[in-house]
């Protein structure tokens, strides 16, 4: 009898896992996409990123239809604090916790640009989990 009831419960906690991993954890509570200005090679400039209040947030950054690689770096409001940097090849990610509402900078910078026409242009996505 014991073994059924066990059996029975853990079938259940199989079933529920997916609903709960599937709708409570992967819900982004906020996500903005940022079109700064476009660099060329070697080139850099800054945006403002705003959270809204405690949390954790991930911000990528890509070039349009990887036309280059575009590295990241986050200060804090004043900028002069690195607070985390990612310069990897193809989308460049950076994942931060905070306490309170703020204003941070982002400083984008464009390794290489593989573009005839001119500047690659960048994107940049910040989500709240």
């Amino acid at each position: 009898m014991k073994i059924k009831a066990l059996l029975n419960k853990a079938t259940l906690a199989a079933m529920a896992a997916p609903l709960f991993f599937g709708t409570v954890l992967s819900q982004t509570v906020k996500a903005e996409e940022i079109w700064p200005r476009s660099l060329y090679s070697q080139q850099h400039n800054w945006v403002s990123v705003s959270v809204d209040g405690p949390g954790t947030y991930t911000i990528e950054a890509r070039t349009f239809m990887n036309a280059g690689d575009v590295d990241i770096e986050l200060y804090d409001g004043y900028r002069e604090v690195l607070i985390d940097e990612a310069n990897t090849g193809g989308t460049d990610r950076i994942t931060f916790t905070t306490n309170r509402a703020g204003t941070y900078q982002l400083k984008y910078k464009m390794f290489a640009c593989i573009n005839p026409f001119g500047p690659c242009a960048v994107a940049i996505d910040l989500s709240q989990w």
